[in-house]
């Protein structure tokens, strides 16, 4: 028998069941001793197999995507029996969200920027009254920050529920949150994330080990 491939299909089908990689190699370890092959390679590569092949999305879990994207905020207090587009919300209202906070840093700064020129401008003219900027700067930095804004909240809020989506079409239908959490592809992003993070607190790079 072909051990490599005997291992591979057992971690493949202990993950679908919702065994993480892990805890299948200690069971193969225990019922074989020591496995033939390099273990760091198995874990790796299982790291990024998907549980399920790629499906249309029926005409229910359609709807469920249209009705959760509608919302203005993802559901507040969610379980791991609500669906996966419990996370999903309105990339518009994001933008719109997005368009608010970028909007008020965008006004200060403009007002700022204005005064410092009309300041500039009284000077130029000596003792008398030079042009004021700060009402153009005020506005220029509201159609600035709140545009910034706004575009960063609705590609942030469409990229999120894209990748739901994608998480949905590769799940039985009915599939929940819990079941997303199960997913290697899921657990791998997680734990990037988690690095980034850390990393981040700490002033180093994402790639080094945050544990250290």
């Amino acid at each position: 028998m072909n051990n490599e491939a005997y291992i591979e299909g057992f971690v493949k089908r202990a993950n679908e069941y919702g065994v993480s990689t892990e805890k299948a190699v200690e069971i193969l370890k225990l019922a074989a001793g020591e496995l033939p092959m390099p273990m760091q390679h198995i874990m790796n590569m299982q790291q990024y197999a998907p549980m399920h092949q790629q499906r249309e999305l029926g005409p229910a879990e359609q709807q469920q995507i249209q009705d959760a994207q509608g919302k203005i905020i993802p559901k507040i207090f969610k379980s791991n029996k609500d669906p996966i587009s419990a996370d999903m919300a309105s990339p518009g209202w994001s933008a719109a969200g997005g368009a608010a906070l970028g909007a008020i840093p965008g006004t200060l700064l403009g007002t700022l920027l204005g005064g410092m020129a009309s300041a500039g401008s009284t000077v130029n003219h000596g003792m008398g009254k030079g042009t004021d900027f700060t009402g153009l700067g005020a506005g220029l930095g509201l159609l600035a920050g709140g545009g910034i804004g706004g575009a960063i909240g609705y590609h942030n809020r469409n990229a999120k529920n894209q990748t739901l989506e994608d998480y949905m079409s590769r799940f039985p239908e009915g599939a929940t949150r819990r079941d997303l959490a199960s997913d290697p592809v899921y657990q791998k992003q997680i734990d990037r994330d988690l690095m980034l993070r850390m990393a981040k607190q700490k002033g180093g790079s994402p790639y080094q080990n945050p544990y250290l």
